[in-house]
């Protein structure tokens, strides 16, 4: 199973980055895929751990789940479904995470998830 684009930029985006992200906090950020989900996960407590194709942490401060078509649409520049997005945890978090590496999910309308 292939990894999503949209993580591999995730990823890059959050590890080449030069400025200090100021968060404090988990973020796991998924992608549903073949009946099931591939994580990324960001630790930024007191630096910037980032791990690609985890398991989503337990701990986690806050969290995203997206369908694939809404991962896409987010790299292409397009807005994603509502109904394609699932959120959880600190909304304030995950929306300063999101902020500060190119998207943002404060016009999104979200779920609380699973």
């Amino acid at each position: 199973m292939e990894l999503p684009s949209f993580l591999i930029a995730l990823h890059a985006a959050v590890l080449e980055s030069t400025v200090p992200p100021a968060l404090a906090g988990t973020v796991a950020i998924g992608v549903r895929q073949d009946g099931g989900a591939r994580w990324w996960s960001g630790s930024f407590d007191g630096g910037v751990r980032a791990r690609l194709d985890v398991e989503r942490p337990e701990g986690a401060s806050a969290w995203l789940l997206l369908g694939t078509r809404s991962a896409e649409a987010l790299i292409e520049g397009r807005a994603v479904r509502p109904s394609d997005v699932d959120v959880g945890g600190d909304l304030a978090l995950l929306d300063r995470f999101l902020a500060r590496y190119g998207a943002s999910v404060r016009s999104w309308q979200t779920r609380g998830g699973r």
